[in-house]
């Protein structure tokens, strides 16, 4: 089951930082950045399982690290922890994302508001 998710984005000066928790079958998001300020403890509407479950897929699948090709004037990283019962999903880039990382940031946008990472 669905316990927590990490996301930490940085660009230069600009920078994210999300987490998500399952606590009495709600999630609650804290959340801090560059643009959006600092939230802390909104609660979703969302259904812990059904988020839980599509994030746990999505992460799952991802490599335990990304790596841009090239020289690159500005660097971007960013790092996902994902905790359930059963493990702990870890991955990070620079520069570099999985396949389906737009929709991560949708998802990730459905608890937490808006996410401008570009």
């Amino acid at each position: 089951m669905f316990k927590s998710i990490e996301f930490k984005w940085n660009a230069g000066f600009d920078f994210v930082e999300i987490k998500i928790r399952a606590e009495n079958g709600k999630l609650h998001c804290t959340s801090s950045g560059t643009d959006c300020g600092f939230n802390n403890d909104m609660i979703s509407e969302l259904s812990v399982d059904t988020f839980g479950k599509r994030m746990l897929e999505m992460v799952s699948a991802w490599n335990s690290d990304y790596e841009g090709k090239g020289v690159y004037l500005d660097e971007v990283s960013w790092s996902v922890i994902c905790d359930s019962d059963e493990r702990r999903i870890k991955s990070s880039g620079n520069n570099a994302y999985p396949h389906n990382w737009k929709m991560f940031i949708k998802m990730l946008s459905e608890v937490a508001g808006e996410i401008t990472v570009d």
